[in-house]
């Protein structure tokens, strides 16, 4: 569904002059689609903890606090903004709620030693070595 352009530039510009509720306007008409991707993106794990309107509620916190970043160089449209913040926030709780870290490279291990091994036509194929069937053979078996 896509919200007329106009009315959402009219609704940042009362926004940016203070009006809460322009402001409030404004995030009603992105509300229930960011809901949406929010609740799609949530881990299962974190459902029963955090809950979808939680997450919308800090992002409309941290979008208020850069309103005025975004309308001095708005680089996407504003939904995308708040679902790029949205998926910020995720990001953050997830982190935060299921301990990840960031990758450290020191604690990577690698599978090979060396050089990666050898392969061959047959080997990539999924054929024991010395069993490769012709194509004809392959579709008679069927």
């Amino acid at each position: 569904m896509e919200l007329d352009s106009s009315e959402t530039d009219r609704l940042l510009q009362r926004a940016a002059q203070g009006d809460q509720q322009g402001w409030g306007a404004l995030l009603a008409r992105h509300r229930e689609r960011l809901r949406r991707m929010v609740a799609l993106r949530l881990d299962h794990r974190l459902q029963g903890r955090i809950d979808a309107s939680d997450v919308i509620q800090e992002t409309y916190l941290e979008a208020w606090s850069r309103l005025a970043d975004y309308l001095r160089n708005p680089t996407m449209p504003f939904f995308l903004w708040l679902r790029f913040l949205a998926g910020q926030k995720l990001v953050t709780l997830h982190r935060h709620h299921l301990g990840a870290e960031m990758r450290d490279p020191n604690r990577e291990v690698a599978l090979f030693r060396g050089s990666l091994p050898e392969t061959n036509p047959t080997a990539r194929s999924g054929q024991p070595h010395g069993c490769a069937r012709s194509r004809s053979a392959g579709v008679a078996a069927f």
